[in-house]
């Protein structure tokens, strides 16, 4: 009986020793959680979220607060799609209903910025959705910047609300991430066969300084949108359109509201000058190829 005693003596000797050392482990552990103030096995969970809403920053909000008593204050929303545009979604206090308000993001900040870098779709009844043909990385590049909304067409010189786009938010942008979505873009456009692509659309804006840009090469197939970008209003009665009678059939309706287009497709291969109809002196040129 004896000599069975002593038998097991070392092997419990040896279970108390590893108890100890796993139990010495765990209550490290619990100790280094409750100093960090996390609950006992969500230490790793935290930090992932952590690492995936960092992961996830593509978008930068902005406040617009309301000028001269609007009562428009509100937020932006910029969102990166594919690395190569932005989408803009400004959602502010109803404005007069129906009413639409000129919408741009300017150079320089609230409450007096500068030129015009971006139009922006017209807000009406409180909000607007534009797709930019730019990054939302480069537009960091280009800070500061204001985003501010106007009154009407008509009172275009009064703002109803505007908001600096913050460096801070862009700072904290995935800019890897949004790189890496562009160069997976470009490579699926290199990719698709050019008979499936399209014609490539092509904008001129029509502004209180004359068309931009005023001179154009296309191809045959290629459509051309006008767009009415003169918030001035510099003419009562209608607003400033293209027109000739070189290229058959392009020609506008009678006025492009401001903040609205037209657009016409250039079938045949020659050079189509236009004017303003209400001030010739303001021209452009087409080339078509």
């Amino acid at each position: 009986m004896t000599k069975q005693k002593r038998g097991f003596a070392p092997i419990i000797a040896l279970i108390i020793i590893l108890l100890a050392l796993g139990g010495g482990g765990a209550y490290y552990a619990v100790k280094k959680q409750k100093e960090r103030n996390v609950p006992p096995g969500k230490e790793e969970v935290k930090e992932t979220k952590k690492d995936n809403e960092t992961a996830k920053k593509t978008s930068v909000t902005l406040s617009l607060n309301a000028l001269n008593d609007s009562g428009q204050k509100g937020t932006a929303v910029l969102t990166d799609v594919d690395g190569i545009k932005t989408k803009v979604v400004v959602e502010v206090g109803s404005g007069p209903a129906g009413i639409a308000q000129p919408a741009h993001i300017h150079l320089g900040a609230c409450p007096s910025p500068g030129a015009v870098t971006y139009p922006l779709k017209n807000v009406v009844n409180g909000r607007s959705e534009t797709m930019l043909d730019v990054a939302l990385i480069t537009l960091k590049e280009k800070l500061p910047l204001a985003l501010n909304v106007h009154k009407s067409a008509e009172g275009a010189k009064v703002y109803v609300a505007c908001g600096d786009l913050p460096k801070e938010e862009f700072d904290k942008l995935d800019a890897a991430a949004m790189m890496q979505k562009r160069d997976e873009m470009i490579r699926k456009m290199d990719e698709m066969p050019k008979e499936t692509m399209g014609p490539k659309p092509y904008k001129i804006e029509m502004t209180p300084a004359g068309f931009s840009p005023k001179e154009l090469t296309i191809k045959k197939g290629d459509k051309v949108e006008f767009i009415n970008r003169d918030t001035v209003k510099r003419w009562p009665a209608s607003g400033p359109h293209p027109a000739h009678t070189i290229c058959q059939g392009f020609d506008s309706k009678p006025g492009v509201a401001v903040g609205e287009s037209y657009s016409f497709t250039f079938s045949e291969a020659k050079t189509c000058p236009f004017h303003d109809h209400l001030n010739p002196s303001i021209f452009g040129k087409i080339i078509v190829e």
